[in-house]
């Protein structure tokens, strides 16, 4: 299935209950007309970052959440995190989809790249959050959508940062195989959801670690692994 509906599924498993309208049965149709969408920016290391805003059209208080795309950057990943952000907006969150590439003039990452520009994407997602602070309502907690390098990302930005109040997470894990420095306790709920034939970002690897490391601390968590499917799944 599609990311978008899988992250219907997240949404109405519960386990963002802290980002979520309680009771919440179903959720609207993706339809343009459920929200508004603007571009906007922010600096981070001195370089632009572009933002797509997700505005829901409905009054009320709307919990904020980044989308953040994997190594294919906006060129290959940005259709289906659009996608995503387009669900999210039509289920009442205000979604900021993060262009985080920008910092380095990126438009795509091989492994090289991933390896070396790490740690300044992951400055630049931390920014994002202290930014979508600055612009949403006092005290809102931030939930976080990553795919792929995404993850780390936002894995990476929860361990560190309490604003963090949910992560679903997509094809990814802890960045290095395990968690480097200091982890903050408890983590936030995190939706694991990964390929079993995943050869680019392997299970065994990356993402059991996180869950054994969430289950080691009594850290709220659900997963979702998806038999004979691989970094990108097939339907």
């Amino acid at each position: 299935m599609k990311i978008a509906r899988r992250l219907r599924k997240i949404l109405l498993s519960g386990l963002l209950c802290g980002l979520t309208v309680a009771g919440c049965a179903s959720l609207p149709n993706d339809k343009s007309s459920a929200f508004v969408r603007v571009r906007r920016s922010f600096v981070s290391g001195g370089k632009t970052i572009l933002v797509d805003v997700y505005t829901p059209s409905s009054g009320g208080l709307h919990p904020p959440v980044l989308v953040l795309h994997g190594a294919g950057g906006m060129l290959f990943d940005g259709p289906e995190m659009s996608r995503v952000a387009r669900a999210l907006a039509s289920a009442d969150f205000t979604v900021y989809q993060v262009h985080y590439f920008d910092r380095t003039n990126t438009w795509f990452a091989r492994q090289a790249v991933l390896l070396k520009l790490f740690p300044t994407w992951g400055g630049t997602v931390h920014d994002a959050v202290e930014w979508v602070r600055s612009v949403s309502a006092r005290g809102q907690s931030i939930g976080i959508f990553g795919y792929s390098l995404g993850v780390f990302a936002a894995i990476e930005e929860a361990r560190r940062n309490p604003t963090i109040g949910a992560v679903a997470e997509e094809a990814g894990g802890f960045w290095q195989g395990h968690p480097e420095g200091p982890t903050r306790q408890p983590l936030p709920p995190i939706l694991v959801i990964h390929g079993t034939a995943d050869t680019r970002v392997p299970e065994a690897k990356y993402t059991e670690p996180l869950i054994a490391y969430l289950r080691a601390h009594d850290d709220l968590f659900e997963k979702s692994f998806y038999p004979g499917e691989g970094h990108v799944f097939s339907a």
